[in-house]
């Protein structure tokens, strides 16, 4: 596995994202709730993003040209799921 650098924090970031898709799908909330929800997921979707980065460029892993690409192409992801 690559990385380590934040000890694989990004990993536990992912669990919450999928905790908070399925709290925003379970139909508790008001639609008010659910589009604040929305707008921490995403927030937490781009910061598990930055840290895998820039944790596989501190690893070595990446080398500052892939670094920029990988960012830019994840992020580009995770808006467009938007």
């Amino acid at each position: 596995m690559s990385g380590g650098h934040f000890d694989y924090v990004q990993h536990r970031l992912g669990e919450a994202v999928e905790e908070i898709q399925e709290l925003m799908d379970s139909g508790d909330y008001s639609s008010e709730v659910v589009d604040k929800m929305g707008e921490g997921l995403r927030s937490v979707q781009m910061a598990q993003c930055f840290i895998t980065r820039i944790d596989w460029l501190a690893s070595c892993d990446d080398g500052e040209e892939s670094f920029l690409k990988r960012l830019d192409s994840e992020l580009d992801e995770i808006i467009g799921s938007w």
